[in-house]
């Protein structure tokens, strides 16, 4: 089962509690990301519900988001990851990382993705690195 965390650091929390989240902020967020997500409220709702999800909190006001999609056993999937460009550089991305990779019930994977096109460096520093055999991988077009 998935628990509910609350990561407090200064005046910003980082939280796992989906009744937390700010909708309007995450909608805005996914239908302006660099993916391009075309999806309704309802399909955002259900991907959020069928995710693990981090938000970040400066008081009252969500300035960050990431969510994981998992087996809870062996894999996981790091993504929508993003900070409110007004808080970038300061830190907050870093810590984020920090709590969604120590988080308990994540602890025995063997493997991790993230698909990005910003904070490589970042992701890095966690020991995400290209992909070793992409010529393994394959996604589903749809066009």
């Amino acid at each position: 089962m998935v628990k509910i965390i609350n990561y407090t650091k200064g005046n910003y929390t980082i939280t796992t509690d989906k009744d937390k989240i700010d909708f309007d902020k995450i909608s805005s967020l996914f239908s302006n990301n660099y993916m391009n997500y075309k999806i309704t409220k309802d399909i955002l709702l259900e991907t959020l519900n069928n995710s693990l999800c981090f938000s970040i909190f400066r008081g009252e006001n969500q300035i960050g988001f990431a969510r994981v999609i998992s087996d809870y056993s062996t894999f996981a999937f790091l993504c929508d990851v993003h900070i409110d460009e007004l808080y970038r550089g300061k830190g907050i991305g870093t810590w984020m990382l920090e709590c969604i990779l120590s988080y308990p019930n994540l602890q025995q994977l063997n493997k991790w993705l993230v698909n990005s096109n910003e904070a490589k460096d970042l992701y890095e520093k966690f020991g995400f690195c290209s992909l070793k055999n992409p010529e393994k991988f394959m996604e589903f077009c749809l066009e």
